[in-house]
């Protein structure tokens, strides 16, 4: 790009400089309104001594769909952030169901292992790198 003169070069700078510093407020601002609100809802719960379960989804949005030019992801998982009783709801690669990945605490997990009316809806321990469309006898 071609500079006529200063005044456009001092409008460029200015522009520059204000995206730039607008971005960082949106990250950072973001990153707080998030990790305050969450703080405060997990002193909350632990105060009063709740029972709960974080849930989160990314049904029905194309990420398998998403090539940055290696190719198409063969299983998406979101990271956990240490955090137990949560519950991740993504859609299978093959379009056939959705996939619930659970984070529990040890005792929680012995309680949904023996829940025999949950179970008969899931497929446990699959591999996700064999296409579960042949292979998968759940019912979701």
């Amino acid at each position: 790009m071609k500079v006529e003169d200063k005044n456009d070069l001092e409008l460029q700078s200015i522009v520059a400089l204000l995206r730039k510093r607008m971005q960082e407020f949106k990250f950072e601002q973001g990153q707080n309104i998030f990790g305050e609100t969450t703080s405060e809802i997990m002193d909350l719960v632990s105060k009063v001594g709740a029972h709960y379960f974080c849930v989160t989804t990314s049904c029905g949005m194309p990420l398998y769909e998403a090539d940055f030019g290696w190719g198409k992801p063969i299983w998406i998982n979101i990271v956990n952030l240490n955090m137990s009783n949560l519950v991740i709801l993504n859609d299978m690669r093959e379009g056939n169901g959705i996939e619930a990945i659970m984070y529990l605490i040890e005792e929680e997990m012995a309680v949904f292992e023996r829940n025999h009316e949950l179970l008969a809806f899931a497929t446990l321990g699959h591999n996700i790198f064999e296409d579960t469309s042949r292979t998968s006898n759940s019912r979701l």
